[in-house]
């Protein structure tokens, strides 16, 4: 009678690839152990990404948070992508969705203000009055974007990756890159517009 293998409880979760640790958690073998190797290897990664969105301290909130999304939709993962890829897809739209949400609980309009006795500001201040709404305006475009074509976008554009890298990130060929980058662009000029803003003195501001 052979014995059972009990190769994947003696080896140490370090020497185990994310393919392994999350089958391992899936399977309720050894799971807090090989969730808290994931979160090790990976919480660098998401805290970068997250200082793209928010600014510290709320950059740790931020992680934390991220990684008990992952830990609820773990057991769903099927693999279709790597676990990176899968990790910073839930990243990025926590971020974005978070963005959202402090832009809805400090939004008052400079009418609202002036009604409240809240002095005007100055033409001074105008400038960048006009690039905070051009951000509040762009993250909210970004929030309606699908994740298939934000993905590349922010990619290519936030990260300035490379067709060759947003490939390699994204796990499909280049000329897929290709054409999301082309869908996603058109969709960001559809949802600018109709927002009432302008994608030209948006691109010359950028290049200022």
């Amino acid at each position: 009678m052979s014995l059972p293998d009990c190769s994947d409880e003696l080896r140490p979760v370090k020497r185990m690839d994310d393919s392994e640790l999350v089958a391992n958690f899936q399977a309720s073998r050894r799971s807090e152990e090989s969730f808290a190797e994931l979160m090790a290897r990976h919480r660098i990664f998401v805290r970068a990404v997250c200082r793209r969105y928010v600014k510290a301290p709320q950059d740790e909130d931020c992680v934390q948070e991220i990684f008990l999304k992952v830990y609820q939709a773990l057991p769903r993962f099927q693999a279709r992508s790597s676990f990176k890829t899968w990790l910073r897809r839930i990243a990025v739209n926590h971020c974005l969705n978070l963005l959202q949400k402090q832009r809805r609980s400090r939004h008052l309009s400079i009418e609202q203000l002036a009604e409240d006795g809240v002095p005007l500001p100055s033409e001074r201040a105008l400038p960048e009055l006009a690039a905070w709404d051009q951000r509040r305006q762009m993250q909210r475009v970004f929030v309606g974007m699908s994740d298939t074509l934000r993905e590349p976008l922010l990619l290519k554009e936030l990260e300035g990756l490379s067709i060759v890298e947003i490939s390699e990130r994204l796990e499909i060929g280049t000329s897929a890159v290709k054409m999301r980058l082309l869908r996603a662009r058109q969709s960001f000029r559809d949802g600018w517009d109709a927002g009432g803003g302008d994608v030209n003195r948006l691109r010359a501001s950028a290049t200022a």
